[in-house]
């Protein structure tokens, strides 16, 4: 089937419940074709970054399908990134498992990027973890330190929300202060950043300006 993904140029049009999205009902056919191999709703939804494709192996996995056979999703091109969607158990917890994300600097539009998160919203799942490979400009932060991120600044130049709006056709602005769980409780061996996070525009490293103490 085509797959709109590649035009950068479309807007979004009239979506499911009446809400104006990114112009396509991607997540709810990936939800009703998911429905079918699974008895209940996933309660987590996870997104695995580079190098974490193996966290799903002690999963009891019910489905275990290819980005491909998935509504809109299109081909991963970043290595590490094993591109599969696996539904399973794990300590008794049903989960979302996407091994490997679309990235924005992959080309791709912003509807297509949040495609797993939006497919994962139509499965119902309530909780969203992200994992990602980043550096960090803080020398106590070693390589292989695991941080759990409290908060980000959006340096991006574009918002996947851009272009939405409410079924009476109004805008409407959406809260992020709550978007990461203050009371979600970390393992003692994982160091809490309390400093954000900065998503800025790749594919490039930081220059040396950055680094330089203010």
């Amino acid at each position: 089937r085509d797959r709109p993904h590649a035009d950068r140029s479309h807007r979004p049009n009239q979506g499911p419940n009446g809400v104006r999205g990114p112009g396509d009902s991607f997540p709810e056919e990936g939800a009703a074709l998911l429905r079918e191999k699974i008895s209940a709703h996933p309660e987590v939804a996870v997104i695995l970054g580079s190098g974490l494709s193996d966290a799903a192996k002690d999963f009891e996995i019910d489905v275990d399908l290819p980005f491909s056979s998935l509504p809109g999703f299109p081909a991963l091109s970043v290595l590490g990134h094993s591109g599969r969607l696996v539904i399973g158990r794990l300590a008794g917890v049903l989960a979302a498992v996407f091994l490997g994300r679309v990235h924005f600097y992959e080309g791709h539009s912003m509807g297509v990027v949040t495609l797993p998160t939006r497919l994962a919203a139509a499965l119902g799942a309530g909780t969203l973890i992200v994992t990602a490979a980043v550096g960090a400009l803080d020398p106590a932060l070693r390589p292989g330190t695991l941080v759990v991120g409290e908060d980000h600044l959006n340096f991006l130049g574009e918002n996947p929300l851009r272009g939405w709006a409410d079924d009476d056709g109004g805008r409407f602005f959406t809260d992020l202060s709550t978007a990461y769980d203050p009371g979600s409780p970390s393992p003692p061996q994982i160091k809490t950043d309390s400093r954000p996070r900065e998503g800025c525009m790749p594919r490039c490293l930081d220059q040396p300006t950055r680094h330089r103490p203010r």
